[in-house]
């Protein structure tokens, strides 16, 4: 019971998103597995708005999909190079 309760909570968040998605025109960008792990170097606290700079700086470069070489750019462009997970 309880079970099904958080299924169908979480099929409503997930629908939630996709309608926000939609009428926003907001389509996610891709990332591969290694940005992402650099990406999680990060301060949690700051990763919403680093996510969007980063996502937003990619869409301008034309890049449909976020790598490790994006990635790098980007944490170049806003922060200290040394803070970019490439060491």
């Amino acid at each position: 019971m309880l079970e099904d309760l958080l299924i169908v909570i979480c099929q409503i968040i997930v629908l939630k998103y996709e309608v926000k998605q939609l009428s926003t025109g907001e389509i996610p960008m891709e990332w591969t597995d290694e940005a992402k792990e650099l990406f999680k170097k990060i301060p949690f606290f700051v990763r919403p708005f680093a996510k969007k700079k980063i996502e937003k700086l990619a869409e301008e470069m034309g890049a449909k999909i976020i790598d490790k070489e994006i990635y790098i750019q980007a944490k170049a462009q806003f922060n200290d190079p040394k803070k970019s997970g490439e060491t």
